[in-house]
């Protein structure tokens, strides 16, 4: 219980590291009062230093990008399914996860990559059946884009009570209760993925993993990783990679998944 308290709050402050920033800059101000003790001195002068030295790591350093990458590609992109899935599982989490209830239409976020590559897959495979798992506002704009799409509603079964990856494979088995031998394609954004695939197996799922959603290419040029310290988006992925990389730290000590990683899957 310590043990993952502490985990809890240390990557709580990696993830919100930014604002942790401001929040000491805001204290370095409030409290930088002239003083003629040289230690005093030393002590600010080094915590200006360290500030930003982190504020450069994080928003201008491109080696979150890196992490990313990693995460993105530790499970190999799937081209085409084998012929023996039985079924196809979208893993939620491509809407606002709290939208207004006067909505009629949903907030995507960064990862609503996986819903177009999803409808795709499923537009292929009409004959497959259709899991979604995720909170109950998203499943509820689910079924209306599926709809909309052409996608048959007698394919699909919804499962909207899951706010955690954890939660979403332990209520979409309970839910449809597949055979053991039968294999489902699981669908969710690339970096997401080891963690989603490792949850799903520990659930009983037998699932063979459908990477989609990619931020990240398959080699970096050093130009293409110089450059993409322009686009603002190293906040973003720093924070994806600490979540990520706490959910796996954290499930496999909560005894929700097998191992930390996943091994190397050849498709």
């Amino acid at each position: 219980m310590g043990i993952m308290f502490i985990l809890k709050i240390f990557f709580g402050l990696l993830i919100n590291l930014d604002l942790v920033l401001i929040l000491m800059l805001i204290g370095y101000m409030i409290f930088n009062k002239p003083s003629l003790i040289e230690r005093r001195k030393l002590i600010r002068r080094k915590a200006r230093v360290a500030i930003g030295f982190i504020a450069c790591f994080i928003l201008v350093v491109p080696i979150q990008r890196l992490f990313l990458h990693q995460l993105e590609h530790m499970i190999p992109q799937c081209d085409t399914l084998p012929t023996t899935v039985k079924g196809l599982i979208l893993v939620g989490g491509s809407t606002d996860p709290a939208p207004d209830q006067t909505m009629t239409r949903p907030h995507y976020n960064l990862a609503s990559g996986r819903i177009i590559e999803f409808i795709i897959l499923a537009q292929k495979n009409p004959t497959l059946p259709i899991v979604f798992t995720g909170n109950p506002s998203e499943a509820k704009f689910i079924r209306q884009i599926f709809s909309d799409l052409g996608i048959a509603q007698s394919r699909l079964t919804l499962e909207n009570e899951s706010q955690t990856t954890a939660e979403n494979a332990k209520l979409s088995f309970a839910k449809v209760q597949p055979k053991s031998n039968d294999e489902w394609a699981l669908v969710t954004s690339a970096f997401h993925m080891p963690r989603a695939y490792l949850t799903f197996k520990q659930a009983g799922w037998n699932v063979i993993p459908y990477p989609v959603d990619y931020h990240t290419p398959n080699k970096w040029t050093f130009m293409r990783l110089i450059t993409s310290t322009l686009d603002g988006l190293n906040l973003i992925a720093w924070r994806t990679c600490m979540i990520e990389i706490a959910g796996l730290i954290n499930y496999r000590l909560e005894g929700k998944t097998a191992t930390f990683l996943p091994r190397v899957i050849n498709m």
